[in-house]
């Protein structure tokens, strides 16, 4: 469990077999509120945020996999997704 408040969100680069649950995450700046880069394997489960983020994942680099989403509500964010530099939706699975 965690509740993180800052004026930015979670950056996640180059990890492997990140696992969080039960998280809030309140920041001033929600462009993105997750931004996760060359990473593997990474877990968020239960993630709350702002309602109206303006985006809330923003998934990156052509090593970015398997990152997993669950029951987290996706749709209080303006945009859910966001893929850059070589990521595709393939990295990334919403349940």
């Amino acid at each position: 469990n965690l509740v993180l408040k800052a004026k930015k969100g979670m950056i996640c680069t180059e990890a492997t077999g990140v696992y969080l649950k039960n998280c809030q995450f309140m920041t001033d700046d929600s462009n993105p509120v997750i931004s996760i880069d060359n990473s593997q394997a990474i877990n968020l489960d239960n993630i709350t945020y702002n309602k109206g983020s303006n985006l809330l994942f923003k998934i990156s680099g052509t090593k970015t996999e398997n990152i997993i989403i669950k029951s987290t509500d996706t749709a209080s964010a303006k945009t859910k997704v966001e893929f850059a530099n070589g990521a595709t939706n393939k990295s990334i699975e919403i349940k």
